[in-house]
């Protein structure tokens, strides 16, 4: 209990919340000119595949990981998006994407040196350039880690169809779910490790706020999706095609308390243990 004390503490302190509120403005900032770029990549990477099948099985899957009043505004932008995607837009999806995702990490990279209580002391340019690298490895480990958890009856039924033998399916399936996890702690772990600037001796890439953050985020996702759809909030008759706008903030909001709450947790262990030596 005094662990969770000194954790709340130092989280109002700090200033998470703002920061947190910072990473989901940028974050959906950054989610049409990703969309572009995806949908730009697709059309030129796949000339002969059937897009707007391919399309639809991408958001299936993805309809799988965010809650689905979330997903109502991203499966709408896709498909409209789809209709015009060219060439011409790969440039423009790629600079806003990185621009605002990056400047959404910038603010947790903020958050996380408040947490660590340490100064900034890297160049806006040093900083910047980590910020792009870790918003790139942060979306291709959630991409990753979503997928496999997404894709785990698939991993089974495929390890069965391969081995041939009844305990291939759950073990392919609970092999898909932990290399899912894993990613996902990888990603969190991403952040806790070159967001704050903090020594490189004094720190570990895989940590106990990295496993915590990446389970609080999953449980508050998946207890909104279910408050959502017990009580009937941001239905369409009260908010309107703003229901799923609130509740895609809202989930990219828990994801950023997520992370600084993990390293919020990494720095009072760290002062816990500096105090016992």
């Amino acid at each position: 209990m005094e662990l969770v004390r000194r954790i709340w503490k130092e989280m109002t302190q700090d200033r998470i919340f703002d920061s947190a509120a910072a990473l989901s403005y940028y974050l959906m900032l950054s989610f049409f000119p990703f969309l572009i770029f995806f949908l730009t990549i697709l059309a030129l990477i796949s000339p002969g595949v059937d897009k707007p099948s391919l399309l639809d099985s991408l958001l299936a899957m993805a309809g799988q990981v965010v809650p689905a009043k979330a997903f109502f505004p991203i499966a709408v932008a896709v498909e409209r998006l789809a209709l015009n995607s060219n060439g011409g837009l790969l440039t423009f999806g790629l600079a806003g994407t990185l621009w605002a995702a990056a400047s959404g990490v910038m603010s947790i990279m903020d958050g996380l040196d408040r947490a660590y209580e340490v100064k900034e002391t890297r160049s806006f340019l040093l900083k910047g350039a980590i910020a792009i690298a870790l918003t790139i490895g942060f979306t291709i480990l959630a991409i990753l880690g979503a997928g496999l958890f997404v894709a785990g009856d698939a991993v089974g039924n495929l390890l069965a169809h391969l081995v041939n033998a009844r305990w291939a399916a759950w073990t392919g399936t609970a092999l898909s779910l932990m290399f899912g996890l894993a990613a996902m702690i990888a990603g969190f772990g991403l952040m806790h490790y070159f967001g704050p600037n903090v020594k490189r001796d004094d720190r570990y890439f895989f940590t106990p706020g990295s496993v915590f953050g990446i389970l609080l985020f999953l449980i508050a996702s998946f207890g909104l999706s279910i408050y959502i759809r017990v009580s009937g909030s941001f239905g369409s008759s009260v908010y309107g095609a703003f229901g799923g706008v609130i509740v895609l903030l809202l989930w990219l909001y828990f994801l950023g308390l997520a992370i600084l709450i993990g390293g919020e947790l990494n720095s009072e262990i760290a002062k816990a243990s500096n105090r016992s030596t």
